[in-house]
């Protein structure tokens, strides 16, 4: 893939959302130069010199800002590699792969757009957001969390004008209850015509479930644990496909979910 190598993208802003969640703003022009949405990096998070921890992070992109040769990535602080990722400054610099993956697509067919994300999930879905938007193509976005505190990524989608449809399990913020029932409402009065989601595992089933139920078309984005992010390791295999690098984003007619 054009673009495709090994960079030192220097730290812009680092916004910490909440106790979870971190926002990245980061000057890459070389991945910012071919970046598509959907793709993601995989970041290096460790010390200069050090191999701890050994395997590199990957994060999607959350936004592409081309013109200005940055990305930003939204991440979850996770584990040890998203710790060491939450105290870096602006100033310091980060070794990316990428931009990796195949991502988002915008068939000619689309008119009336669904997009639905939950959790960190919601991370990936700005940058098709962005074209829907350009476009001028209908769309609502179905997002859920288990609680106000873990929404993440409404903002931005809301500032371009989509209608926003709010879950959460515990009822602090929407309504209360899981984004596939509001979708579900939804799907039975209203006729979409393409989907696009990114989520937990259980939640991409049910979505898959609704999109074959009503002959609805679309993509899915897999959150899969990736060790190479080029396709050798085999550590990220979904029903024989390399998440990695044959998506991670899946036409729904083509996706299988492992348990």
């Amino acid at each position: 893939m054009a673009g495709t190598g090994v960079y030192n993208g220097k730290i812009l802003e680092h916004r910490h959302l909440n106790d979870y969640y971190s926002l990245l703003t980061i000057e890459v022009p070389e991945i910012a130069m071919y970046a598509k949405p959907g793709q993601f990096v995989m970041v290096a998070c460790r010390e200069q010199g050090s191999l701890d921890p050994l395997l590199r992070r990957p994060l999607s992109l959350h936004n592409i800002l081309a013109d200005d040769g940055q990305i930003q990535l939204l991440y979850q602080l996770r584990g040890k590699g998203t710790s060491w990722l939450w105290q870096r400054r602006p100033g310091e610099t980060l070794s990316l792969l990428g931009p990796l993956g195949r991502g988002f697509r915008l068939p000619p067919e689309v008119n009336k757009a669904v997009l639905v994300g939950g959790g960190i999930g919601n991370a990936p879905l700005l940058p098709i957001a962005q074209v829907l938007a350009q476009f001028e193509l209908e769309s609502r976005f179905f997002t859920g969390a288990r609680s106000e505190a873990h929404l993440v990524g409404v903002e931005p989608i809301a500032a371009l004008g989509i209608p926003v449809h709010i879950s959460t399990e515990d009822g602090s913020v929407g309504r209360q209850g899981l984004v596939t029932e509001e979708l579900a409402v939804y799907l039975e009065r209203e006729r979409p015509d393409y989907l696009y989601a990114c989520g937990p595992l259980p939640m991409l089933k049910a979505v898959v479930k609704l999109a074959r139920q009503y002959g609805l078309a679309g993509q899915v984005s897999l959150e899969e644990t990736m060790a190479c992010g080029i396709g050798i390791c085999l550590g990220c295999d979904c029903g024989g496909k390399k998440v990695c690098k044959e998506g991670p984003v899946f036409a729904i007619e083509e996706v299988v979910l492992n348990d």
